[in-house]
């Protein structure tokens, strides 16, 4: 892996950590993914800005090990984990708001209301 700029990486976690971008700067793709999928809930902004804030207040060398490539495996389980959740999570907001379009649409037309 090639040497990566800690302060670059720090000010991408700050103000794009919520995209994951620091994620896939670090060459680690599994957890930009898993910070895009799941953007919408606010907490890759929140667990970005604290990398952030780490990564620009460690030193080089620790910087280099928090970084260092790891076993790839927990990896990959935590990446289908994390595609999973993130899929059960989309249909049950999906799901939520189909129930709730048709029960506003059944009101409407036990009240009488019509669209015309």
């Amino acid at each position: 892996m090639q040497n990566r700029n800690k302060t670059a990486a720090g000010l991408l976690a700050l103000f794009l950590g919520g995209l994951g971008i620091h994620k896939f700067y670090l060459g680690q793709v599994g957890w930009g993914v898993l910070y895009l999928l799941f953007v919408w809930t606010g907490i890759p902004s929140i667990v970005g800005f604290i990398e952030g804030i780490i990564y620009l207040a460690v030193s080089e060398n620790q910087f280099s090990e928090m970084i260092a490539p790891r076993s790839s495996g927990v990896s990959l389980k935590l990446l289908a984990f994390g595609l999973f959740g993130g899929l059960l999570a989309v249909a049950v907001v999906v799901y939520l708001i189909v129930n709730s379009l048709q029960s506003n649409v059944q009101s409407s037309y036990m009240l009488g209301v019509t669209t015309s």
